[in-house]
């Protein structure tokens, strides 16, 4: 089906592949306050953005996060972050002990 300003929507019996191509600048918004699943690998071209959580089969990014900002090493003193210039932040982060 082709609309008047260009958009298609197309499906293939042969190779059961169903495409819907929008205008430049068109958008679109998809509406299920059920959910949506998706059967398949996914590829994104672009950004993607979550209000909510992200997670996999393991844990979500947050607790991800979580994990990283709390771990330390040993050996590492850290001293006053100052964060007026990157090259200040860059010298003052950590300082290694000897």
């Amino acid at each position: 089906m082709i609309y008047a300003d260009g958009a298609v929507i197309e499906y293939d019996r042969e190779t059961h592949q169903l495409n819907a191509v929008l205008p430049d600048g068109a958008t679109t918004e998809l509406v299920s306050d059920g959910g949506v699943t998706i059967i398949g690998d996914v590829i994104v071209t672009g950004n993607i953005k979550a209000t909510g959580e992200v997670i996999d089969h393991t844990r979500s990014m947050k607790a991800d996060r979580d994990i990283y900002n709390s771990h330390t090493h040993s050996g590492v003193k850290l001293d006053r972050y100052d964060c007026s210039s990157q090259s200040n932040a860059i010298k003052n982060y950590a300082r290694h002990e000897p």
